[in-house]
């Protein structure tokens, strides 16, 4: 067999983990892909009913904000202007607030593939766009709240996330899906991953939803250089001196060489 697989990542949702399999390594993981813990509205209660359950700021924030808000599915005109505007305010906040946005090929590629379940929000106040977020929906009536962002100069002034979420809701009421997804909260459980997530987490938590904390993941690893580089989630000083000579023109020592020597490098100047 010429291409092996190096590890399988199981990342199950509430209520489905089967038993451990036979036969293999499996360990609990330490770097999850999806969010480990979330929070859920459902969209079956009335606005009133959302906002009762909310906090006093929330329903404080939504009545105060002065901005109008604008929306675009994927198959509408104007959403490629739209796209190209949220990237690029999406990258410029997350360049102040230091996290890595999503970049505008996936954007554009999830727009073209989701096309009408792919839902732009922006909000507006006095012409200018000062914050957005982007909604992905499912066919079984759920929908995800993958990307937002605020500005600094008017978006936080005016409550724009605020009145921006509350329409979001409003919008995926009318549309009839179930179930707003808010994607990850911090989870204690990984506070390396998930330590910077405090700022986006406050906000969240004061919506009106049930808090969902999912199985731990696990992992079974195939490949030893990758067990060796991601075991506990650490990167020993050792770890190039476990591969073998034999080993050293293969992919896997290539990518592990790499990626130790950088983790190293940033060790070193922290």
């Amino acid at each position: 067999m010429k291409f092996k697989p190096l590890f399988i990542k199981i990342e199950p949702q509430q209520g489905i983990l089967g038993k451990m399999p036979k036969n293999v390594s499996i360990q609990k993981d330490t770097w999850p892909l999806i969010p480990t813990k979330t929070k859920i509205i459902d969209l079956k209660y009335s606005i009133d009913e959302i906002l009762k359950g909310s906090s006093k700021n929330v329903r404080q924030s939504v009545k105060k904000s002065p901005v109008k808000v604008n929306y675009y599915k994927g198959i509408e005109d104007g959403i490629d202007k739209a796209l190209i505007d949220f990237s690029k305010n999406y990258k410029d906040v997350a360049k102040k607030q230091r996290f890595t946005p999503q970049n505008y090929k996936t954007l554009l590629a999830q727009k073209e593939i989701f096309k009408d379940k792919f839902y732009l929000f922006e909000s507006v106040y006095k012409e200018k766009v000062n914050a957005g977020a982007i909604v992905l929906c499912s066919d079984n009536k759920n929908a995800f709240y993958m990307y937002a962002y605020s500005n600094y100069k008017t978006g936080r002034k005016t409550y724009a996330a605020y009145k921006l979420m509350i329409e979001i809701i409003k919008k995926l009421k009318q549309e009839g899906f179930e179930k707003l997804d808010l994607e990850g909260l911090k989870d204690d459980r990984f506070k390396k991953e998930t330590g910077n997530w405090l700022g986006f987490t406050v906000f969240k938590n004061k919506w009106y939803g049930e808090t969902i904390t999912f199985p731990h993941p696990y992992i079974i690893y195939f490949n030893k250089f990758f067990k060796a580089l991601f075991t506990f989630g650490t990167i020993g000083e050792n770890a190039l001196e476990q591969i073998t000579a034999k080993s050293k023109e293969s992919i896997s020592y290539k990518y592990m060489e790499s990626y130790v020597k950088s983790k190293q490098h940033k060790n070193k100047k922290v």
